[in-house]
């Protein structure tokens, strides 16, 4: 499978905006995309763009919950910050993981519309955009 024929590099239209809230996650699936999303917004309204499925055993975390500016897993209740950090979990032992990270991406807001940014995971791993 070759990442880089599978979606557009650059800023691509995910969302409207009125559909992305602070108070439910907001899941995002496109063909073009090697993964899918999930949207919310912070507590100061920012959006949020996280990979859609669970790092850890791969529940959608779009059916989850928002709180204190993190999304949570339905499964375990892992705790993700908006930088696909594990803040906490139920399951106490997976913090000593640090492999337990899901891909953020970047995000803007024109025109009544959500942005997120995408490159192909090689130029992100390199430190490329």
């Amino acid at each position: 499978m070759n990442l880089n024929q599978l979606s557009y590099e650059g800023w691509n239209k995910v969302a409207h905006s009125t559909e992305v809230t602070k108070d439910r996650p907001y899941g995002v699936s496109r063909p073009d995309f090697i993964t899918s999303l999930c949207l919310w917004r912070t507590s100061k309204g920012s959006v949020v763009a996280l990979e859609r499925f669970c790092p850890f055993r791969g529940e959608d975390m779009a059916v989850g919950k928002i709180e204190d500016d993190c999304l949570v897993c339905p499964s375990h209740r892992m705790c993700w910050d908006k930088n696909g950090r594990l803040k906490a979990t139920s399951t106490s032992h997976l913090r000593d993981y640090p492999w337990l990270i899901c891909h953020s991406f970047k995000t803007k807001e024109t025109n009544g519309f959500v942005y997120v940014w995408w490159t192909s995971l090689k130029k992100r791993e390199k430190g490329g955009d």
